[in-house]
């Protein structure tokens, strides 16, 4: 991402220059915001890091159901103990 942005706005510093204008930090990064490689780059993180949420998620939601299923377990020895 940051090799994407570095380049774009390596881009927009030469097409300034060729254009014989200043390359502010306004226009370089208006460069950057409207490259297509970058807004796609940031598109794909966007989309990799909800993924990454919902995974996480699902780990969580796991693990609380194997110590419930633990709990379950220990409940029913202790049941069969009393029984006996």
């Amino acid at each position: 991402m940051n090799q994407c942005v570095t380049a774009a706005k390596i881009r927009a510093r030469k097409e300034c220059e060729a254009k014989g204008t200043k390359a502010t930090v306004a226009v370089v990064d208006t460069f950057v915001s409207s490259d297509e490689s970058c807004t796609e780059m940031t598109r794909e993180l966007a989309i990799l890091v909800e993924k990454e949420g919902l995974l996480k998620g699902l780990l969580n939601s796991l693990s609380q159901r194997k110590d419930c299923l633990i709990q379950l377990s220990s409940n029913q020895r202790n049941e069969m103990q009393m029984h006996s």
